[in-house]
């Protein structure tokens, strides 16, 4: 089962300041107008990621959906982001959110909230978490750890398919994570 398409978003970190009105930069409703006319579809870490209360005010301020996670760690940060409106696209990622059972409590609670899934970091290990889950159309694909593997992920035409082996698909190259090792 194939997942995903070719989302842009903005990977903004923490790039917003707040309160909006005392900054000499652009209002974020204008910067939305700007990156929506770039096709960008969710604002991604827009505030510092214990800022719950300044996400949903600017989530209630703008059409974009907002996307927090990358640096949030279990169900209860994300289900504070959610209870306060704060965010619409969540990024839980296994080794920071307490492994599979917790991202898959994640994904649980975010489908309650009409939320959706973009895990962050690790696509061969999140893709098959993807097909898993109703509410994860997107995984977000950089090469990190292709050196270490002896397959890649291969994106066709913004589409990934899991490996076709039980468990995480991940097929380790021994070797190269040998000469990474410390003696």
């Amino acid at each position: 089962m194939p997942i995903g398409e070719f989302a842009l978003r903005s990977p903004i970190h923490a790039g917003f300041r707040r309160p909006w009105m005392n900054c000499a930069e652009e209002s974020p409703s204008g910067a939305e107008t700007r990156l929506a006319d770039l096709g960008v579809y969710w604002l991604e870490e827009p505030l510092s990621s214990d800022d719950v209360t300044g996400h949903a005010t600017l989530a209630a301020a703008l059409r974009m959906p907002v996307a927090v996670g990358e640096h949030l760690h279990g169900r209860f940060e994300f289900a504070a982001y959610l209870h306060a409106r704060a965010a619409s696209v969540l990024q839980p990622d296994v080794p920071l959110t307490g492994g599979v059972t917790e991202w898959l409590r994640i994904s649980a609670i975010a489908e309650a909230f009409g939320a959706t899934l973009n895990p962050h970091f690790l696509p061969e290990l999140h893709v098959h978490l993807a097909a898993a889950v109703p509410n994860c159309p997107y995984v977000e694909h950089f090469p990190l750890i292709e050196d270490v593997l002896q397959e890649a992920l291969t994106v066709h035409n913004g589409l990934v398919s899991p490996p076709d082996r039980p468990g995480h698909g991940m097929l380790w190259d021994l070797s190269a994570l040998d000469d990474l090792r410390v003696r």
